[in-house]
């Protein structure tokens, strides 16, 4: 299993395209907005990111103790 598989919208697919673009998970948290958008389309980028963004938040909380 991928965290990928997480993200509403990712399936199979879009996982493997995203995993084969970019090279790694972290590759693909790394990736730009535009880099995304040309490999999996806008809604699913936007979803990519939103994800990311939310795992980058509960980790400051966690880390800040909140």
């Amino acid at each position: 299993r991928s965290e990928l598989d997480l993200i509403a919208g990712i399936g199979p697919r879009r996982r493997r395209l995203l995993l084969t673009a970019f090279g790694s998970l972290t590759g693909v948290r790394r990736a730009t907005r535009e880099e995304l958008m040309k490999v999996v389309g806008a809604k699913a980028a936007d979803a990519v990111l939103a994800h990311f963004a939310a795992v980058a938040v509960t980790l400051a909380l966690v880390a800040f103790g909140a």
